[in-house]
C-alpha cells in the first residue's frame, strides 16, 4: 500500500502493513498487524462499522481513569444501539474524534487524536465540486495496492469510508497505549481521600475509631488540631478556615459516640512562658475564643478548660459524658515551653488524658513538638492516627504514587532564595518541570548574566543559583524563567499607572536597565508558564510571581491562576500552598477554582522538599 501522508505517524505503521484485499468488502480474519480486538470485518459496512465501535465494549475504557476518553468510548459505543446506518455511523465516529478531544485532559491523547484527525480535508461535502471529486479518486487510487481500483471484481471501499474507519482504528489505538490501565483503588469514608490498591498509607481515624468499638461507654480521643487563628482587637475570628478543616475529623469522632478533646496552639506567648505576663497575653492568646465558633460550626456541646495539664485538665476529663458527643478545648499549648521542647514529662501529662491519639494539625506536623510526636510515642500504634485533613494533604503533596507518564510540575515564587533553596533544591529531583518567578527569579536572573537593575537579589546567593541551574539541567528538569519582567523606578506605595511602568526582555546580555526595579513577570513569561505547564498532570503552586497586592503588578500572578484554573478544567491536579498563593487566589475570587488547597505553611515547603515530617513519621502504616 502507497503512504498516506495524511494520517498520524502513529497510524501509518499499521495501514502499511494491511493489503489492499484486507480493504476490499469480503471478509477476513484477524491479522497481527491490526491494534488488538478489531475483529473480523464482514462484507457488510455498516455491520463492520458497528463491529469496530461495540468490540471496544471489552472492557479496558471502562475503567480508564481519564474522564474524558471514558465519556467519548460511552458516547461512539451508544451510536450501535442507536441503529445509524453506514454513514450515520461514521459521520457521528468522526464528529466525536474531531471535536471532543481538544479538550481531553490527557495531553498524549490530544496529540495523538490531532493528527489522527488531520485526515479529515478527504471527507467530501454534499455535492462535491468537480476538483474536490478529483482529490478524492486521487486518495482512492492509494487504497489500491495496485492502483486500478477501477477493474476490481468487487468495488474497493470508497476513501470516504475508509479514513473514517482508520479515524475509529486511531480511538482504539488511543486506549490500547494511552488510557492508564485500571487501577483499583480502596474506598475510603467521607472526607478522606482514595488510595490505589496497595498503595501505603498512614492509620487514619477510622481505622482508630475501629479499633476502639467493643469497649464499654464513650472513648476520649485526643486530637491535635492547628487552631492558630487570626482574632482581630474585637476578639473576633477574622479567618476560620482551620477550624472548619478539622471538623470532619471531630464529627468523625463525635458520630462514633466518643469525645473529642482538641488541643492546640495559638501565637507566640513568650511572656507567659518566662512569667513576664500581666494577664494580657494569655487573655490574647486563649483558646477560649474559638470555642463560640466551634459550637456554631458543630453543633455539638463544647467545653474549655484553662489549662491543658495537671488536676484541672485531668478534672474537666472526666466529666465527659459517658455517652460521647462532647468537645473538650485544652488552652493554649505553648503557655508552656516544654511542648515546643518535647518534654517527655510534659507529653505524658498530655497523653494520660486519652484513650487514643489523632493528628490532624499539618500546619504543625514538620514540628516535633510534645503534641506533635511526644504524645503518640506514648500510646499503642493502633490507637494513633492522622485526621482527614492531615491524609488530604500528605495525599495531594505526595509525589510517590505517580504514574509513568504523569509529569509534576512545581512552581516557587517568592522573594527570597536563600527561604525557598532547600525547597528548590528537594524538588529538582522530585519533578519534571520547575518553574521560578517572583522575587527569588533575579538572583536567578543575575547568575545567567541578565541585568537586574535595583531588582531585589542576594548577591551572596548567585554562586549558589548558578550551580543549581547546572544541576537541574545535569538531571533533565525543564527549567523555566521570567524571559520579561514589567519594572517601576521604586517600590509603589499603591496602584500605580501602567504608563509609569516599563517592560524589559530578561535575556542575557539584555534585562532591566538601571534604576528600574523589576516588580512582576511580563506577558512574554505568563504565556510561556502557560504553554509549559500545559504538559503536567499535577502542578504545585507556592508563592507569586510579582507584588500581586499591588496593580498593574498583579497581572503576572493572575494570568498564572487563571492558567491553573484551566489545567484543572483539563484535568490536571492542581495544588495551592503557602499564605501568599492562598492570598492571591483569595484576591482574584479563584479559590475554587484549583483541586486543593493546602493549609500548611512550612509543612508543605518541608514535605514539597522530600523532608519526613515528625508528625506524620510518629503515625504507623495502616496493615490490612
Amino acid at each position: 500500500m502507497a503512504k498516506i501522508n495524511a494520517i498520524s505517524a502513529r497510524g501509518k505503521k499499521y495501514l502499511e502493513g494491511i493489503s489492499a484485499n484486507q480493504w476490499r468488502s469480503t471478509a477476513w480474519v484477524d491479522d497481527p498487524t491490526l491494534p488488538p480486538r478489531f475483529g473480523i470485518v464482514t462484507t457488510n459496512m455498516s455491520e463492520s462499522v458497528n463491529s469496530m465501535v461495540g468490540d471496544a465494549r471489552d472492557g479496558s475504557w471502562l475503567e480508564c481513569t481519564n474522564d474524558i476518553v471514558r465519556k467519548m468510548m460511552n458516547r461512539i459505543c451508544s451510536l450501535r444501539e442507536e441503529n445509524y446506518g453506514r454513514e450515520g455511523v461514521v459521520d457521528k465516529v468522526a464528529e466525536i474524534l474531531e471535536r471532543r478531544w481538544k479538550n481531553c485532559s490527557n495531553f498524549q491523547v490530544r496529540e495523538v487524536v490531532k493528527g489522527g484527525s488531520q485526515f479529515d480535508v478527504f471527507r467530501p461535502s454534499r455535492g462535491a465540486s468537480q476538483p474536490e471529486t478529483n482529490r478524492l479518486l486521487d486518495v482512492r487510487e492509494q487504497t489500491c495496492e495496485c492502483g486500478k481500483w477501477q477493474e476490481h471484481g468487487v468495488p474497493c471501499i470508497d476513501a470516504v469510508t475508509y479514513y473514517r474507519l482508520f479515524e475509529t482504528q486511531t480511538l482504539q489505538y488511543i486506549m490500547d497505549n494511552h488510557c492508564q490501565s485500571p487501577e483499583k483503588t480502596v474506598t475510603m469514608p467521607p472526607s478522606m481521600p482514595e488510595y490505589k490498591e496497595g498503595q501505603t498509607r498512614k492509620r487514619n481515624v477510622y481505622d482508630v475509631l475501629e479499633a476502639l468499638k467493643g469497649g464499654e461507654g464513650a472513648k476520649n480521643v485526643m486530637v491535635r488540631v492547628d487552631f492558630n487563628v487570626p482574632i482581630n482587637s474585637d476578639g473576633k475570628i477574622t479567618d476560620d478556615s482551620r477550624i472548619r478543616g478539622a471538623i470532619p475529623t471531630i464529627e468523625a469522632i463525635l458520630k462514633s459516640g466518643n469525645n473529642a478533646i482538641l488541643m492546640s496552639h495559638m501565637g507566640r506567648p513568650k511572656k507567659v512562658q518566662t512569667g513576664e505576663d500581666d494577664g494580657t497575653e494569655r487573655a490574647a492568646l486563649s483558646l477560649n475564643q474559638v470555642v463560640p465558633r466551634l459550637k456554631e460550626l458543630t453543633g455539638a456541646d463544647v467545653r474549655f478548660v484553662d489549662d491543658c495539664i495537671g488536676e484541672k485538665a485531668k478534672q474537666a476529663v472526666s466529666e465527659l459524658p459517658k455517652e460521647g458527643g462532647a468537645i473538650l478545648v485544652l488552652e493554649n499549648l505553648r503557655f508552656y515551653k516544654d511542648e515546643e521542647k518535647n518534654v517527655a514529662a510534659f507529653a505524658k501529662d498530655l497523653a494520660s488524658n486519652a484513650d487514643a491519639y489523632i493528628n490532624d494539625a499539618f500546619g504543625t506536623a514538620h514540628r516535633a513538638h510534645a503534641s506533635v510526636s511526644g504524645v503518640p510515642a506514648l500510646l499503642p500504634p493502633e490507637l494513633c492516627g492522622i485526621g482527614c485533613l492531615v491524609a488530604s494533604e500528605v495525599a495531594y503533596l505526595d509525589f510517590s504514587t505517580l504514574g509513568p507518564n504523569d509529569k509534576v510540575a512545581a512552581i516557587i515564587g517568592g522573594s527570597k532564595v536563600s527561604s525557598k533553596l532547600p525547597v528548590i533544591k528537594g524538588l529538582i529531583d522530585q519533578v519534571q518541570i520547575l518553574v521560578l518567578g517572583g522575587g527569588l527569579a533575579y538572583t536567578f536572573a543575575k547568575a545567567r548574566g541578565v541585568s537586574i537593575g535595583t531588582s531585589l537579589c542576594e548577591d551572596d546567593m548567585v554562586e549558589t543559583a548558578k550551580g543549581f541551574l547546572a544541576d537541574a539541567e545535569a538531571k533533565g528538569v525543564k527549567l523555566l524563567l521570567p524571559v520579561d519582567a514589567v519594572a517601576a523606578k521604586s517600590f509603589p506605595s499603591g496602584p500605580m499607572s501602567k504608563d509609569d511602568t516599563k517592560t524589559f526582555d530578561m535575556v542575557p546580555g539584555g534585562g532591566i536597565e538601571d534604576g528600574w526595579m523589576g516588580l512582576d513577570v511580563g506577558p512574554k513569561t505568563s504565556a510561556l508558564f502557560k504553554e509549559g505547564l500545559a504538559e503536567a498532570t499535577k502542578i504545585i503552586f507556592n508563592g507569586p510571581m510579582g507584588v500581586f497586592e499591588i496593580p498593574p503588578f498583579d497581572e503576572g500572578t493572575k494570568a498564572l491562576v487563571d492558567a491553573l484554573e484551566e489545567d484543572t478544567k483539563n484535568g490536571t491536579i492542581t495544588v495551592v500552598g503557602g499564605g501568599d498563593s492562598v492570598a492571591a487566589l483569595e484576591q482574584f475570587g479563584k479559590t475554587d477554582a484549583v483541586s486543593y488547597v493546602s493549609t500548611g505553611g512550612g509543612a508543605t515547603l518541608e514535605l514539597l522538599s522530600g523532608d519526613i515530617l515528625p508528625g506524620v513519621a510518629a503515625i504507623a502504616d495502616f496493615k490490612e
